[in-house]
């Protein structure tokens, strides 16, 4: 509440008729700096309630999100400049703002997504993806309460693996790029290259069909080859082709079982040379 009346106090400062910001800034301000501020770990000391207007018996926080409410509007008093005796409803539709517990149902569910998210090392991925996190009887905590009220199949969602990479060498990027002159000077780089795996793509459109292809080459190995029909080519464009094809020659690249060594990528349709120590 005191976080909630200093910020709403900032916006309204800066939203005077005379020389003050206009709504939309004011409301840019309100989501993006006052509403981090309030509902920070909001899903660790609030849990979501049902409903616009939790009464007393609402199951959740419901004390809590009376107080949002009241915090919120005071934002939107100080984003549009309405009366004080304007309804909170008619205040959250001409700001555009969600309702308090809409507000905060949004919060806990972006939260809880983005755990579920979470790759196999981190400390919470245990706890998250068990089978009986919704149906705990007893002594719950946080992470029980949002596996309870929202019905999400934690186990199903993507996992965002994490990569360790020095800090030092931020900014410089893993791989050299060439760009020929001219189809001449592609073809002699690509003679005179020096890498062990060389990797060749193209994405076309062809017969008002898109696709794309990739041919790895490897000294004394077979060539692997790789293609995709992305379909018609009024569905799909031949840009799109290009970054299947890159695709493919990286799923290339990876499936070699020896480490080490160097590759390149050359790209077909406009000569780029991509060298990089796998």
């Amino acid at each position: 509440m005191e976080k909630g009346a200093k910020w709403t106090a900032q916006i309204r400062r800066l939203t005077r008729l005379t020389w003050g910001i206009t709504p939309k800034y004011a409301k840019h301000l309100y989501i993006s700096v006052m509403l981090p501020r309030v509902l920070y770990a909001a899903d660790v000391w609030c849990m979501p309630t049902s409903g616009e207007h939790p009464g007393p018996k609402a199951v959740g926080s419901a004390k809590i999100t009376k107080q949002i409410a009241s915090i919120q509007r005071a934002g939107a008093l100080a984003i549009i400049g309405g009366l004080r005796s304007s309804p909170t409803d008619a205040l959250n539709a001409s700001a555009y703002l969600l309702p308090a517990t809409s507000t905060i149902n949004k919060w806990c569910y972006r939260v809880y997504t983005r755990m579920a998210t979470l790759p196999q090392e981190h400390p919470l991925f245990k706890p998250i993806n068990w089978k009986i996190m919704a149906t705990t009887k007893r002594h719950k905590g946080p992470l029980h309460n949002l596996a309870r009220t929202y019905n999400l199949d934690v186990r199903k969602v993507e996992k965002i693996p994490s990569y360790a990479r020095n800090p030092s060498k931020t900014g410089i990027l893993l791989f050299q790029v060439s760009i020929p002159a001219d189809k001449e000077a592609s073809v002699r780089e690509a003679a005179n290259t020096s890498e062990e795996i060389q990797v060749y793509l193209d994405g076309s459109a062809q017969g008002s069909k898109v696709g794309a292809a990739t041919i790895l080459i490897r000294k004394n190995c077979p060539d692997r080859m790789l293609y995709l029909h992305l379909g018609r080519e009024a569905e799909h464009i031949v840009h799109e082709a290009e970054l299947v094809g890159l695709l493919l020659a990286l799923h290339l690249i990876n499936m070699e079982k020896s480490n080490n060594t160097t590759c390149i990528v050359l790209q077909a349709a406009k000569p780029t040379f991509l060298r990089h120590l796998q």
